[in-house]
């Protein structure tokens, strides 16, 4: 059975926002996107979204979710890995929950897909600094635990 979202402002991946537009989908996966006047199937669901927008998924491209567990408490916590000032060997896989809330929250928010990272306790960070003496400031980067 297909489904119709009708009426939305609908903002495609590639083009301009269309005003009343149509998304029609068929078994899950969007089969078309079409402006006002669109020709909706009879046997399809019309989901009415007037006044209302049907955006692309989002991508998060620096999450923590899994890592957090909000509903764990302290022993669930392993964003922030603080037993050495160098851990390029941690790695998010080894302590990510699939079952943490936070996975349905961002999928309930549109999130589609994640890049789930730790946060090393020492971690790099942007300061300003001076090349010379009354230059103008450039962004360097450092690592917090050993000062530049």
């Amino acid at each position: 059975m297909s489904k119709a979202i009708v009426g939305a402002r609908v903002v495609p991946v590639e083009g301009e926002p269309i005003d009343g537009g149509t998304v029609l989908l068929e078994a899950g996966k969007i089969v078309a996107v079409e402006g006002p006047g669109f020709a909706v199937p009879d046997d399809a669901e019309v989901v009415d979204a007037a006044g209302k927008w049907v955006l692309p998924g989002f991508i998060d491209a620096h999450a923590h979710v899994g890592l957090a567990e909000e509903a764990e408490g302290w022993a669930g916590r392993d964003v922030n890995e603080m037993t050495s000032p160098v851990t390029a060997y941690v790695r998010a896989l080894d302590a990510i929950n699939p079952a943490d809330q936070g996975f349905r929250d961002a999928i309930e928010g549109g999130v589609l897909a994640v890049n789930v990272t730790p946060v090393p306790a020492t971690r790099s960070v942007a300061r300003p600094s001076r090349s010379s003496a009354g230059a103008a400031p450039s962004t360097r980067w450092c690592c917090a635990s050993r000062p530049a």
